[in-house]
């Protein structure tokens, strides 16, 4: 199924349509409220590339700034 955000995939799972990986702090009052529960497992989560792709005279702003901070010091290997 293709959701068109992580609201869509809440109540796609709150209404039985099946399980779904998604942040914690979405499901946060959910979890609280009972009306969904985390299930632990231990298995090797997909993974998928990300590219940052930037436009050399683009001025960026404090947020963009963080992120692409964050990412270059949290995935070194993968920066490039």
């Amino acid at each position: 199924m293709t959701f068109s955000g992580p609201d869509a995939v809440k109540r796609a799972v709150m209404a039985g349509l099946g399980i779904a990986i998604v942040s914690k702090l979405t499901v946060e009052d959910e979890v609280k409220a009972g009306r969904l529960a985390v299930v632990a497992f231990h298995l090797a989560l997909p993974s998928r590339p990300i590219h940052i792709i930037d436009h050399p005279q683009k001025h960026h702003g404090a947020a963009c700034r963080a992120m692409l901070s964050l990412l270059t010091t949290t995935f070194p290997q993968e920066v490039q």
